[in-house]
């Protein structure tokens, strides 16, 4: 639509210099007609100059700038200028001032000369400056179209103002920007294949959104082509470049092709319907399945091939960026062969992530955890026994966050060991505050991940904590799970036994829920065992199950907590089964440090 309105202006533009050019061929000087009237057709080339570069830079500012900037600075702006031209030009008309107009010679001179001239110059270098700095988003014609405006301008310049030094500068500078615009088409191809580059790519689809057109956006990344090159030459991975470039313009023509990176290629279509999209998009994925010939010989050559759609998942260059690269790399872990659709919900989660991840990073800047503690309490006595330190989340942009989500992407780049090491001197701390008040609280427990135990210096490092904290180690406790075990069995058992050789103590943690391998609590010294809460939950359905893990670990002399308590059946339950500790919503949730050491020091626990 904007390219169609652009030939329209071409059109009427060039229709109103054509009547300029008759004005000053004709004679019209010794025509019988009025003064006034002589003067105007005198003087009609030169009001066609600030009224056409008017029209013109609306004209182009519209065609790059969206619709609320149209109203903006720039198209108010020009419209002042307008005014003043015009003005000037009825001055000049009615009392032959600033002008001074010789009708013999069909020349205008003067002040308001002068100031058209300045003015018009500074016209044409605000729109030659729209259009160079969009150059990659239009085609050389379209560029040379929207700029051809300051080129007239200098023809009509000239046949009125020859002996100016705008005249000089203004053909200069007309003459510099038409070689650069039509130097810089060659910024917008690749060299080596011929196809229009990344940014034309993007420039592409830019336009494509501006103009509210429906399509998609197909990426083709070669595989280990890295290793192709190795293996045979730079020289043939070159020709296999252009081989696939030749083929891919074949395939969908010169404009809806694109060299995207080095060994990828894309692909821009409109059209409205998906099904269809995706049956063109397995077409050129198939070719693949292939043998492609270079220098007569033949070469297997795998791809993978992404789609995206356009606006339903992508509405800018950014966006597509995002979803063509998160796409790809779906791909690269899909069966290798498919064609990969971008999947909203997947990006979805995978921003999700990327957005803990920065919260994470925000949270580790702090000094200090939040830590909330639940208590663990003795079902024989109802007295507090212990609590369990459990690290908190909000961050102030995506506020509250599980600690199911952000523990595996703490685990994942390694923040976990640090955050840890914090908890514990945190922990330390809690017990200096406490003091001798903390009566029958035996212990706090901190929860470690499989991580910990692959660092060397995790012993060292807690042994410093404790001792710097100035606490008993008894007082400090770990909770660790049986797939922790299973991971490096050696390496955990070297980390129990230096650890409860100091005091600490060690909790089975979630036991019921994986392997429940009675050999790794008769090797380990594990002090406690927690159920997990599913095997409570399901008491009524399989009885058995509890009973029996109970049973056990009683003949094994384990202290058993009974995790997730929620209800007064379950609390019977486990009374009768003469579980020895307890720890669920029923009892207390868990609570910020302040609350607790309070009731804590109150005995109310």
């Amino acid at each position: 639509m904007k390219q169609q309105r652009c030939y329209v202006v071409d059109v009427l533009f060039v229709g109103l210099v054509a009547l300029a050019i008759f004005c000053v061929s004709v004679p019209v000087a010794f025509l019988p007609l009025p003064v006034r009237f002589v003067r105007f057709l005198q003087a009609f080339p030169v009001l066609l100059l600030p009224v056409g570069l008017w029209f013109w830079g609306r004209m182009t500012v519209g065609y790059f700038l969206p619709k609320k900037a149209r109203r903006g600075r720039s198209a108010r702006f020009m419209d002042a200028m307008i005014v003043v031209f015009l003005c000037i030009m009825v001055l000049g008309l009615a009392f032959q001032w600033p002008f001074a107009m010789d009708l013999c010679r069909r020349n205008l001179e003067g002040a308001g000369m002068r100031t058209v001239a300045i003015v018009s110059l500074v016209y044409s270098v605000i729109i030659i400056s729209l259009v160079f700095a969009n150059r990659l988003r239009m085609s050389t014609g379209e560029a040379l179209g929207l700029s051809s405006l300051p080129l007239v301008s200098v023809i009509v310049g000239a046949l009125f103002f020859t002996s100016s030094l705008f005249f000089g500068i203004a053909i200069s500078t007309t003459i510099l920007v038409v070689y650069f615009l039509i130097q810089s088409g060659k910024f917008s191809f690749d060299q080596l294949t011929g196809l229009r580059n990344r940014s034309a790519f993007l420039n592409e689809f830019e336009k494509s959104m501006e103009r509210e057109m429906e399509g998609s956006l197909c990426v083709i990344d070669l595989k280990d082509f890295k290793f192709f090159n190795q293996k045979f030459g730079q020289a043939v991975g070159d020709e296999l470049l252009q081989t696939i470039a030749t083929w891919l313009i074949s395939e969908v023509g010169e404009k809806r092709a694109f060299r995207f990176g080095g060994d990828q290629f894309a692909v821009i279509r409109y059209h409205h319907d998906a099904e269809e999209a995706v049956k063109m998009t397995n077409v050129l994925r198939s070719r693949f399945d292939e043998l492609w010939t270079i220098e007569g010989k033949s070469f297997s050559v795998e791809a993978w091939v992404i789609l995206v759609f356009f606006p339903e998942h992508v509405k800018t260059s950014e966006d597509a960026v995002n979803a063509i690269a998160f796409t790809l790399d779906q791909a690269k872990k899909s069966p290798h062969g498919q064609l990969t659709v971008y999947d909203d919900k997947e990006m979805a989660k995978t921003k999700r992530r990327q957005d803990v991840a920065e919260a994470l990073k925000r949270y580790m800047a702090q000094e200090r955890p939040t830590l909330y503690f639940q208590p663990v309490f003795s079902i024989a006595t109802g007295a507090l026994y212990s609590a369990e330190a459990l690290l908190r989340l909000n961050d102030p942009e995506l506020g509250p966050i599980s600690p199911v989500e952000f523990i595996p992407i703490a685990e994942q780049d390694g923040s976990i060991v640090e955050l840890t090491y914090r908890i514990m001197k945190e922990v330390c701390s809690v017990w200096q505050e406490l003091g001798k008040s903390a009566k029958s609280l035996q212990r706090i427990m901190v929860n470690l991940s499989s991580i910990h135990f692959s660092r060397p210096d995790m012993v060292q490092r807690t042994t410093d904590i404790i001792s710097q904290g100035k606490v008993e180690p008894c007082r400090i406790g770990f909770e660790i799970t049986e797939s922790m075990v299973i991971e490096s069995f050696d390496r955990v058992e070297q980390v129990m036994k230096a650890l409860t050789g100091i005091g600490c103590n060690f909790y089975l943690d979630d036991y019921g829920t994986g392997y429940s391998n009675i050999e790794h609590l008769m090797k380990l010294p594990f002090e406690t065992v927690k159920l997990d809460r599913s095997i409570i939950i399901h008491y009524a359905d399989h009885p058995e199950v509890l009973e029996s893990v109970v049973a056990m670990l009683k003949k094994i002399d384990k202290r058993i907590v009974a995790e997730g308590v929620e209800s007064e059946d379950q609390m019977t339950i486990l009374k009768k089964l003469r579980v020895d500790y307890v720890q669920g919503f029923l009892f207390a949730k868990p609570m910020p440090r302040k609350e607790f050491c309070n009731l804590v020091r109150s005995g109310i626990l």
